[in-house]
């Protein structure tokens, strides 16, 4: 996770480099705790997978979701505020044996 975001604290985009704290207000949890419950969640509910295993379950899989928040964050522009995510997603598949085919 991009340090930035590992934290509790709510963070908005002043400018095109310029990233600011909220003084007032917190997440109640961090953003990638956050992120991996919805994701479990909204995967599990689509409806094209056998089973989603949330990764602190310890049921052995096949294959591993890992990722990390590159961005979480509020934007003010003259039309509103919206929210920022930005993922980085890796799907392993951990019966293969070299890594670059995984």
């Amino acid at each position: 996770m991009a340090q930035t975001f590992n934290t509790s604290a709510m963070i908005y985009k002043e400018g095109p480099n310029l990233r600011n704290v909220d003084p007032y207000h917190r997440w109640r949890t961090k953003p990638g705790e956050m992120t991996a419950e919805y994701l479990v969640r909204d995967l599990r509910n689509c409806g094209l997978f056998r089973a989603v295993i949330s990764y602190d379950d310890s049921m052995e899989t096949r294959y591993l979701l890992e990722g990390e928040v590159d961005e979480f964050l509020e934007v003010s522009e003259k039309d509103g505020r919206k929210a920022v995510l930005g993922l980085n997603i890796t799907l392993l598949d951990l019966k293969k044996r070299e890594t670059a085919r995984k």
